[in-house]
């Protein structure tokens, strides 16, 4: 009754090359669509070839992965 799911026509997608893990996107997203996980690399070995990651930025890190998680049925498209 109160859904928004499915109304974007265009979505953010994570790049994670150029991601440097501010977590600005996930701050400025007024809809809470982007948000930053992290996991330990033993955690994703059965995760699919298509679960992008890259390594934890700090030492209190190691051993952790990193990924930026887009909700897309939840995105309204908005731009920010």
């Amino acid at each position: 009754q109160y859904e928004k799911r499915g109304v974007a026509i265009k979505i953010p997608k994570w790049n994670p090359a150029d991601c440097i893990q501010c977590n600005q996107c996930a701050f400025v997203c007024p809809h809470a669509c982007i948000r930053p996980y992290i996991a330990k690399e033993e955690a994703l070995a059965d995760a699919p070839d298509s679960f992008t990651t890259k390594a934890a930025i700090g030492k209190e890190l190691a051993g952790y992965q990193f990924r930026m998680q887009v909700s897309a049925l939840d995105c309204t498209g908005c731009g920010n």
